[in-house]
């Protein structure tokens, strides 16, 4: 018999850690054409939403001897999965053919097993 899984979609989120700050020159090499520029420093993060889904479904995954799977759709193969499963929202969780992204619960997930 075919172990259930449970797939779960998680994505990367782009949050400023710090500014860089630089010069433009509209004219290089006189200093009276400089144009201060200030951009910030990203970092890509999983937002704690989508870290406290995780965790729920290992919970649920490990009461129930079930298999996880984790699907980033931050990367190449994360998207192409999403795609194929109708993922439009993050975080989403998938067991068999049903679906949920409000709130992820262990009593939703739970629901979804039965």
């Amino acid at each position: 018999m075919k172990k259930r899984v449970i797939e779960v979609f998680v994505k990367n989120q782009e949050v400023p850690v710090r500014t860089f700050q630089t010069y433009e020159f509209s004219t290089p090499g006189h200093p009276c054409t400089k144009k201060p520029i200030v951009a910030p420093v990203l970092e890509s993060v999983l937002p704690e939403a989508h870290e406290q889904a995780i965790e729920v479904a290992e919970r649920v995954a490990e009461e129930k001897n079930l298999k996880l799977k984790v699907y980033n759709i931050s990367s190449r193969m994360g998207k192409i999965k999403a795609f194929l499963k109708r993922v439009n929202k993050t975080p989403t969780i998938i067991i068999q053919d049903r679906k949920i992204s409000e709130e992820i619960t262990e009593d939703n997930i739970l629901s979804l097993l039965e």
